[in-house]
């Protein structure tokens, strides 16, 4: 997918899908980021990790699909964002009660995420990079 300031890139490396999210993630692309990383997830399987180092803005619209859209992701599969989005967005995302872990200050960075039978998301184990 690409706007004018979004890009969300699929590819496969090693049994793992990545899906690299750069630029700004705000309300005028929600809706396009959510259907674009659900079909890029849809179409590789196995593991994904997400790379949002590259993601340099997000609103509270943005926040909330991007946490919807990695809930959608854990429903079937482990999921490792890594690495993180960078220290201004994750403040946003921590404000909004929305941190979607990986390299977080208290949590190890590398860790697969998976949702608990309580459907909390937690981290479960090391993913091979």
């Amino acid at each position: 997918m690409s706007a004018d300031y979004l890009q969300v890139i699929s590819e496969r490396r090693g049994g793992v899908c990545v899906l690299t999210v750069c630029g700004e993630l705000d309300f005028q692309v929600c809706g396009v980021f959510a259907e674009q990383a659900a079909r890029a997830a849809g179409e590789l399987r196995g593991p994904v990790r997400m790379d949002l180092s590259g993601l340099v803005f997000v609103d509270c619209c943005g926040a909330r699909t991007l946490a919807m859209v990695t809930g959608d992701i854990l429903a079937s599969r482990p999921l490792i964002i890594c690495p993180g989005p960078p220290p201004h967005v994750r403040r946003v995302l921590d404000l909004l009660g929305l941190g979607l872990g990986g390299e977080h200050p208290d949590e190890e960075p590398g860790r697969v995420l998976a949702r608990g039978a309580d459907g909390s998301r937690h981290a479960d184990r090391q993913l091979s990079r």
